[in-house]
């Protein structure tokens, strides 16, 4: 394990560098965005210790006072570097991410990446929580599962992070004040020992109790429960909230889940925070990066300006201990199968081969119908959160499969 930290250490550092130069500049398109390409392997063996990690924690992890809370990242990995940035790696800090890590933006596997190094670097200090996009299904439409196949030719790597999503907590709290989930609430959702008694592995959606935690998003419109249109989940009202925090002896909860145009937004007279740190998501919303900072058993806010959209055919990729460049094939469902993994990982260690994975079997037709109705129920006639101040989904962000694109590596 030690020579594996030693090489993820090595990837961070890669990471840093990005991060302590002016962001700006990348967005900008002054200079371009040169990102660390992992040996396939290396992110295969990075899962499994991960997998390790979360196996060892419970449902609901708890951390300590003092922590920063980073909501749905969703790909925006110029976001993530902005958050660690400000506030630096784990020490002083500790991190609570509340899923939601990949699809819909441009760089899922880099994003998901990072932060699965930072758990392994720190795992105490470091804990990551489920959201609804950690699960097959939707990856495969969401756009991770595409984005790992057009980079690596090969249907282990998205396959390997599902593995780990299956056990990863579903729940935070911080310093027995906050409640950290990344839905909500609902009609089967009620007290947290709810969520201590589930068995994980979780292999798909379907538990009552889990769809509530992960799907539902708060509303100023009923004080009780309505049927969410998402399709899963629930609107939930303050008097739910109210009935929740006093049940469980909790302060607040925080939340994500819910593009908001601020970044941050308070409900409930100030119980429940729901946190974005997704900055003009998609490319389509004008909508700020939002998180939190957990001390003293306060909240203290943080937003910041949309960064400009980048694509990803406008970063290159530089993988470890190559410098040969290549051009990647152009990676349409017409040629998925027929494309071949685009590099290879010379002088690993053997504890670094590729380990044989399990089949991961999918179920995308019932799936399919009910983010398809939350996608159509988002538009710009029927927002989700149903709120004024809600963002609504974009409508020109559909899955990648839908568009080819070609992308370049500089070896």
């Amino acid at each position: 394990m030690d020579i594996q930290k030693a090489l993820y250490r090595t990837i961070l550092d890669n990471y840093m560098n990005i991060m302590n130069t002016d962001l700006e500049l990348y967005t900008s398109k002054a200079k371009i965005l040169k990102l660390p390409m992992i040996p396939p392997n290396v992110l295969i063996q990075l899962t499994r210790n991960v997998t390790d990690l979360f196996k060892k924690e419970p449902n609901i992890v708890t951390a300590p006072p003092n922590t920063v809370v980073v909501g749905d990242i969703h790909g925006h990995i110029m976001d993530l570097f902005r958050i660690l940035k400000k506030f630096h790696l784990p020490s002083p800090h500790s991190y609570v991410f509340l899923g939601d890590y990949v699809d819909r933006g441009e760089f899922s596997t880099e994003t998901i990446t990072l932060i699965y190094i930072l758990k392994v670097l720190y795992p105490t200090r470091v804990f990551l929580i489920r959201g609804n996009h950690e699960f097959p299904e939707m990856c495969d439409y969401g756009g991770f599962a595409y984005e790992a196949h057009c980079t690596y030719g090969t249907d282990d790597i998205s396959s390997a992070f599902n593995e780990s999503f299956f056990y990863m907590p579903l729940a935070a709290i911080i310093d027995n004040y906050a409640f950290c989930i990344h839905g909500g609430l609902g009609a089967d959702f009620k007290m947290i020992s709810q969520l201590e008694q589930l068995r994980r592995p979780i292999f798909e959606t379907g538990n009552p109790i889990i769809n509530d935690a992960l799907w539902s998003d708060p509303t100023d419109e009923t004080d009780t429960l309505e049927t969410s249109p998402r399709g899963l989940g629930y609107l939930f009202g303050q008097v739910i909230t109210y009935d929740f925090i006093r049940h469980n002896k909790i302060d607040i909860i925080i939340r994500g889940h819910q593009c908001v145009d601020g970044g941050i937004e308070k409900l409930h007279e100030n119980k429940i925070f729901t946190v974005f740190s997704a900055s003009k998501y998609c490319g389509e919303n004008n909508n700020k990066a939002g998180a939190l900072l957990v001390k003293m058993r306060a909240v203290e806010e943080f937003t910041f300006p949309p960064f400009p959209y980048l694509r990803r055919v406008e970063a290159s990729f530089v993988p470890i201990s190559q410098k040969k460049a290549v051009e990647a094939p152009v990676c349409s469902k017409k040629t998925m199968k027929g494309i071949s993994p685009m590099m290879s990982t010379p002088n690993l260690p053997s504890m670094m081969s590729t380990p044989t994975l399990p089949t991961i079997k999918q179920q995308p037709s019932r799936y399919m119908a009910l983010f398809e109705q939350s996608i159509k129920c988002s538009s710009k006639d029927k927002d989700t959160p149903r709120r004024p101040n809600a963002v609504h989904e974009p409508e020109n962000c559909p899955p990648k499969s839908k568009s080819r694109r070609r992308y370049s590596y500089n070896l």
